[in-house]
């Protein structure tokens, strides 16, 4: 095992340590009962142009990967 090894395996084990610490704070009233909450049950119709773009752009990226290289 070498530096790298260990460096990130601690840098992933803190990480955790940080995320489960933090993970047991609840929001308060004020966040979680309010007015302009976001609606999380879009449908897919809401993003499709989101989704088109993003493989347009991998697409791009992929062919000019294999052009260049």
């Amino acid at each position: 095992m070498d530096l790298n090894s260990i460096f990130f395996g601690a840098l992933a084990l803190f990480s955790l340590l940080v995320f489960f610490y933090f993970g047991r704070f609840k929001a308060s009233k004020a966040q979680t009962e309010r007015d302009n909450r976001p609606k999380w049950n879009k449908g897919i119709r809401e993003y499709k142009g989101c989704l088109i773009q993003s493989l347009i752009f991998l697409g791009a990226i992929i062919i000019l990967n294999y052009l260049l290289f």
